[in-house]
């Protein structure tokens, strides 16, 4: 408790109304799961550009390293897309996080256990700072996704782009010399 005097008047503010006590258990699982999904983000990366780099060795060896290129490929592509499906995973439970809180902090009004909208909005501020960094951790994984696919696409178009012209060129006959 804070005690602040004024012109002679005195008025008390209780640190601890603002924080009601320990967050719930579900708030703690999705820090969690925030903090596990940012990991899984910084190794996908790692991954994929790993695999990236790969293709590029691969793609210089050229059509002899064909179904090598294929197989690194597919593996890095089903990481890029893993990244997309963890992000849609996150919006969602960034949404059902946010409408739990919610639903708590309406049952605890209307069970008279604080009063007014200060404490409302106090636990909404908390609540929209929690889901704020949910939503920045759905588009870094999104952004992860979308950036390594283009660069997936791109590796890949060029192979194909090199890989029919070394069949062209090995098909085209010989041309006669004088």
């Amino acid at each position: 408790m804070i005690l602040l005097q004024e012109a002679g008047k005195t008025v008390t503010f209780d640190v601890q109304s603002l924080y009601p006590g320990n967050p719930p258990w579900y708030e703690k699982l999705f820090v969690f799961y925030l903090a596990f999904m940012l990991i899984v983000l910084l190794a996908r990366a790692q991954q994929l550009a790993w695999n990236l780099a790969r293709l590029r060795r691969l793609q210089r060896e050229g059509r002899s390293a064909s179904s090598r290129f294929r197989a690194i490929w597919l593996t890095a592509n089903a990481h890029a897309d893993s990244l997309r499906r963890f992000s849609v995973l996150t919006l969602v439970l960034v949404l059902a996080d946010f409408c739990m809180a919610a639903a708590h902090t309406v049952a605890l009004v209307a069970t008279q256990k604080v009063e007014g909208a200060y404490w409302v909005s106090i636990d909404t501020a908390q609540q929209l700072r929690l889901s704020a960094f949910g939503l920045l951790v759905c588009a870094a994984l999104y952004a992860g996704s979308f950036f390594f696919h283009g660069r997936l696409v791109r590796r890949e178009l060029s192979f194909a782009k090199e890989s029919s012209e070394g069949v062209a060129e090995a098909k085209s006959p010989a041309e006669p010399t004088d």
